[in-house]
């Protein structure tokens, strides 16, 4: 049978989660594994999960900067058609080796050596890991069509609203890649199993991306101050941390699906 990863399999709407076969989840849990493995495996993580990924972000960014305005929205209303179709076309550059530095993140948290093949073989699974920014990104995107006179507390109203729901819709997806890179399920499959998995988490996963968000903005503000924004630093960190954590999650939260807490092979059930 040939394996088709975009096709949704039989039945891929009625997964449900098994009773956890692992700890329960907690915040201070995960950050310190993170930061276990981080002090274990100091190198491999500056390596292959923080520098050549974050240089391989340079360019895009560079792009970025140069085409859009500095004062242009990051989200919601007043944004360009230029910075949506630039914010797509970013997301499809970090795609390229999204792969391996995930698979990076997770060989540093299993405390396996580094495959660094990964950074190639991966590469076939750019279009589907493109494929979930764009499915996440779309309906958000989609707020730059808001009229233009639509202001004051109507236009903050609507950026509150997209705000909650684009935090909660990445919580639930938070597990996609993972499942799609290391457990090699299709994307409609992995996006299933992602909901599935982080149902009852919602909570945690929020409050680990707001811990992150928090504890690294010091770092943006001092690059903007010292670095005047050049070197991009606060991206490569924070796209390393989040990486970590987002493995980590898989790790935990992907093992009630074949009751192996080292994240192997995930077995799904279904009705």
């Amino acid at each position: 049978m040939t394996f088709n990863p975009w096709k949704p399999p039989s039945g891929w709407d009625g997964v449900e989660a098994k009773a956890s076969a692992v700890a329960p989840l907690s915040v201070r849990g995960v950050l310190s594994s993170v930061l276990a493995a981080v002090r274990r495996r100091p190198l491999d993580v500056l390596l292959a999960v923080c520098v050549f990924p974050g240089l391989w972000e340079v360019p895009s960014m560079l792009v970025h900067d140069l085409l859009v305005s500095a004062d242009e929205p990051v989200f919601g209303l007043g944004r360009s058609p230029r910075a949506v179709a630039l914010s797509w076309a970013g997301a499809a550059w970090s795609s390229v080796w999204a792969a391996g530095q995930l698979g990076a993140a997770l060989d540093v948290m299993r405390d396996q050596p580094i495959q660094w093949r990964r950074f190639l073989t991966g590469l076939k699974q750019a279009p589907l890991i493109f494929a979930t920014s764009l499915a996440v990104s779309l309906p958000f995107d989609a707020f730059a069509l808001v009229p233009a006179n639509v202001a004051g507390n109507s236009a903050i109203a609507l950026d509150v609203v997209g705000a909650v729901l684009l935090i909660y819709v990445f919580a639930r997806t938070a597990l996609w890649v993972p499942f799609i890179v290391d457990a090699r399920r299709p994307l409609w499959e992995s996006l299933a199993l992602s909901v599935a998995a982080t149902r009852g988490h919602v909570s945690k996963v929020i409050a680990l991306g707001l811990i992150l968000f928090v504890a690294i903005v010091p770092l943006a503000v001092v690059e903007g101050m010292v670095l005047n924004e050049q070197v991009n630093v606060f991206v490569a960190v924070f796209g390393a941390v989040y990486v970590l954590v987002a493995a980590q999650l898989y790790l935990l939260l992907g093992a009630e699906w074949n009751g192996d807490a080292n994240g192997g092979r995930l077995q799904t059930q279904k009705n």
